[in-house]
């Protein structure tokens, strides 16, 4: 990622300048006779500590951070106290598109005895005070032009290095940059629109918009709190339920539900909600969210799920049961509460015993007058015990019954459609087709991925005595024949799309 600073006037692409007159940069006696100076910047970790997502040039779903001619480095002298903050413009780098950087030492005027720490992007108010010792920064004025660009993370992606001392005979000098930015990733669901902004809002002040960080150990101090953090959007025009991702830099901060706001230039708000339990963003982290962005104006554009118009009071589910624990697979057996890799009847998790001389269901399937498989002897699932819906979102959340999935089949519109690469069915409200859910059609596994191009959904509903309770009811689709109820054998990993009941 290339940043272009426009600085005082230099003589040559690697030439140092002092930005006041604390020493004289034609005393060259005092001067270090360097061979090299390398540059280290740290990758900016995903959020559960994996570096395979690095930082800031967006490639697939990683950003990559890496160093170009012409990016210029500030250097303060932290002793002794009084030197003169001093900049550095980087030519003729050893390594192209990396984090790290090798530079002729010849051209840095480094003082022996002088021990310097930097920072990134240099800016020439960044000195403070006589203190030598923070540099001011500040996250307001952010704007992303054009679609997935994260170009103009490069002026709010602030870095510093600890102290390196230049000692008699110094050759090489190495400094390692630490990020005092955290990165926030929206990869957004929108309509058709042309956009002018995103606000990130939360209930109380949590953002950090300014401060002043030191240099010596990254501490931040006379911060400025707001509610809301905005990021400007120029040239980003969308086609309906087109994926589109934003980059938004924040100081470190800990989060809890935000609400999500997007502007189109006409002023027509749309929103989403980020619901999350208490989530920390240090420096040098990177996370992201995927959001559908919906209407405002109702009680539900901004929340998890949505009024289909079913008339038997649940709320659909926006976003598909996940395996926090397993999100490779994301297939559930019926009553099972953890995703597998494989599904038989050998593992699966409501046989009290697998027999040796075959399947007996009146010995070893858990059917409903079992007290641990179900509730008060009918034939739905316990959800305190083997509904995953309500054991994963937690209280008003569970799996649809029989009934409640076959009102959704003859009660809204169902399109077949393709959103994001991937194909399904958008199922919306007869009345309000702006509230709408979208099904993958992503197949059903045992023990491999089975009918990918069809649609499984289990409902909590076992099918009746007379069948053996070996079965359970479960949506399928297909791109030929639309959505229908039928069962399928409980072993099976079928995805899930959990309904809300108000409290």
């Amino acid at each position: 990622m290339k940043r272009k600073l426009i600085l005082c006037a230099v003589c040559a692409l690697l030439a140092s300048c002092s930005s006041d007159d604390g020493f004289s940069l034609f005393d060259t006696s005092s001067y270090a006779d360097l061979e090299s100076v390398t540059l280290t910047a740290k990758p900016i970790v995903y959020d559960n500590g994996d570096e395979t997502r690095t930082s800031l040039t967006l490639s697939g779903t990683s950003l990559k951070f890496s160093w170009a001619n012409g990016d210029t480095i500030g250097l303060f002298p932290i002793a002794p106290i009084g030197g003169s903050q001093v900049y550095q413009v980087l030519s003729n780098k050893t390594e192209e598109n990396s984090s790290s950087a090798t530079f002729d030492g010849g051209a840095w005027k480094l003082k022996v005895d002088n021990t310097y720490a930097a920072y990134y992007p240099f800016r020439p108010d960044m000195r403070v005070g006589d203190s030598y010792d923070a540099i001011p920064v500040s996250m307001l004025g952010q704007k992303q032009v054009g679609k997935n660009s994260t170009a103009h993370l490069g002026d709010y992606d602030y870095m510093i290095a600890p102290a390196s001392t230049v000692d008699q005979g110094t050759k090489n000098v190495n400094f390692n940059f630490d990020h005092v930015s955290a990165f926030i990733r929206l990869d957004l669901t929108m309509p058709a629109a042309s956009w002018s902004k995103l606000v990130l809002e939360s209930t109380s002040p949590v953002f950090i918009t300014s401060a002043k960080v030191n240099i010596i150990d990254g501490t931040l101090k006379d911060k400025v709190y707001s509610k809301t953090i905005e990021l400007d959007l120029e040239n980003v025009t969308t086609s309906s339920d087109e994926l589109v991702s934003f980059f938004i830099s924040v100081l470190p901060v800990t989060t809890g539900v935000l609400d999500l706001k997007a502007y189109t230039n006409n002023n027509v708000e749309y929103k989403a909600s980020v619901p999350l339990t208490t989530r920390t963003f240090e420096s040098g982290m990177y996370k992201g969210w995927t959001k559908t962005m919906v209407p405002s104006g109702d009680d539900y554009d901004n929340l998890d799920y949505v009024d289909l118009g079913t008339g038997d009071g649940v709320l659909w589910g926006r976003e598909n049961i996940v395996d926090t624990y397993n999100p490779l697979y994301n297939y559930f057996s019926w009553g099972g509460t953890d995703s597998q890799e494989t599904f038989e009847w050998t593992n699966y998790v409501l046989w009290e015993e697998f027999p040796e001389d075959g399947i007996d269901p009146e010995d070893d399937l858990c059917v409903p007058d079992d007290y641990n498989c179900y509730s008060g002897g009918n034939t739905v699932l316990d959800i305190d015990m083997h509904d995953v819906a309500h054991m994963m979102n937690g209280d008003g959340w569970r799996m649809p019954t029989r009934e409640e999935m076959n009102n959704l089949v003859t009660k809204c519109d169902w399109e077949e459609t393709t959103i994001n690469g991937v194909s399904g069915y958008k199922v919306s409200n007869k009345t309000n087709p702006a509230r709408y859910i979208f099904l993958p059609a992503k197949g059903k596994y045992t023990t491999s991925n089975e009918n990918a191009a069809e649609g499984y959904y289990w409902t909590s509903t076992v099918e009746p005595e007379g069948y053996g309770y070996f079965n359970a009811y479960c949506l399928h689709f297909t791109n030929d024949d639309g959505p229908s109820i039928i069962t399928a054998e409980r072993y099976i990993g079928m995805l899930i799309r959990p309904v809300y009941v108000k409290q």
